[in-house]
């Protein structure tokens, strides 16, 4: 996994790569700590996500109330995990088009 956050303009974004799972979680987790706490509010783009672990799903979760968007390919297994976790009830969820 590798993340990459564009402050380049507002808002700020994080870009994850890669798979989100138990292997990979803190280093999720940091990096979209340290987005927040540069930023306080941020949009996770999950567009190159090829896995999204339930860990993964939790650290979005937990840090919910930062969170602008969560961008994701549309009608993916992603899309659905983060849907079925009921995510979309508390952060914005952008369809991505591809």
């Amino acid at each position: 996994m590798s993340t990459t956050l564009r402050d380049d303009a507002a808002p700020a974004r994080l870009l994850i790569t890669g798979e989100v799972d138990l292997a990979t979680a803190e280093q999720f987790r940091a990096a979209l700590t340290e987005a927040i706490t540069r930023h306080e509010r941020v949009i996770v783009d999950l567009t190159a996500v090829q896995f999204l672990g339930s860990i993964g799903i939790g650290i979005l979760y937990i840090h919910a109330h930062h969170l602008i968007a969560i961008l994701v390919k549309a009608d993916t297994i992603i899309s659905r995990a983060i849907t079925i976790a009921g995510l979309d009830l508390l952060v914005t969820v952008l369809p991505h088009h591809t």
